[in-house]
């Protein structure tokens, strides 16, 4: 996977953190996966006044900031906090790089 493959650059794992780390960070791509698909089935869901979908919408982004912090504390049990930190810095400039890519192709990313 690409994005593996970025993350695992900066973060320069030792064998035993990437023994640990790279299972726990798949379950955790997972879940917040499975809550977008969910959130993204929401909204384009057609609803008579639409207020049930944005108090799904909210629960959605709920969901995924416990992931968050759920994993937060698996990831400090397997690497210092500076490498946590930057996981989550390299997933955020792995993305933005996605978007900067697409939009130089003239393709829309989507939410």
């Amino acid at each position: 996977m690409i994005k593996e493959s970025f993350i695992a650059r900066r973060l320069n794992l030792t064998p035993e953190q990437s023994r640990a780390f790279w299972p726990l960070y798949r379950r955790y791509v997972q879940d917040q996966t499975a809550v977008r698909i969910a959130k993204r089935e929401n909204l384009s869901m057609p609803t008579p006044n639409g207020s049930q979908q944005a108090v799904n919408e909210l629960q959605y982004e709920t969901e995924l900031v416990n992931i968050r912090k759920q994993y937060l504390s698996e990831f400090m049990k397997i690497l210092p906090p500076e490498k946590v930190s930057l996981l989550y810095k390299s997933e955020r400039d792995f993305n933005d790089e996605v978007v900067r890519q697409l939009s130089e192709r003239g393709v829309a990313p989507a939410n």
